[in-house]
Parts: C-alpha cells; sequence; structure tokens
C-alpha cells in the first residue's frame, strides 16, 4: 500500500483517497487520485536498474495477489489485494 500511496500523492495531484476492507481472509486497498497514468500496462515488467524511479507499482505487484490499475474520468485507481 505504502509505494501506491506514495505514487498517488506524488506523480498524481497531491491528494489521495485510500480504502481498506477486510472480505473473508482478504485485505483489500484501493488507492485513487485525480492524475493520469500513461503507462497502459503499469508495474509489469520489471523497472530500469539505472532510474531512480519507477518502482513503485512494479514492487507493489510483486508483494501482493492480484493488482488492478484503471483510469477513468476522475483519474487513477489502484486495487491491491491481499490474504490476511
Amino acid at each position: 500500500m505504502n509505494e501506491v500511496a506514495t505514487n498517488a500523492v506524488h506523480h498524481g495531484t497531491h491528494t489521495a483517497r485510500l480504502m481498506l476492507w477486510t472480505p473473508e481472509q482478504d485485505v483489500v486497498c484501493e488507492i485513487h487520485d485525480g492524475g493520469r497514468l500513461a503507462d497502459p500496462l503499469p508495474g509489469l515488467a520489471p523497472p530500469d536498474p539505472g532510474r531512480a524511479h519507477g518502482r513503485g507499482i512494479w514492487i507493489a505487484r510483486q508483494l501482493c495477489d492480484l493488482l488492478h490499475v484503471w483510469g477513468d474520468d476522475a483519474g487513477t485507481h489502484v486495487r491491491i489485494r491481499a490474504a490476511a
């Protein structure tokens, strides 16, 4: 959650909304910001080791069971699901 929330505030609109809930034996976190995500497939490829930034979504994908990113008229949404 930390990597995604940091990205939302740093790269988005400097404010973000975080929602957290616990269905069954999982933890789900959704973070929304008003920014636009240019990468259509964020975090699917390993980051360039020569760059100082660009690892947040990739790290989040490695640490959770499901990570879904989508954009709409309101901005960017990232939903993370992990076993509790």
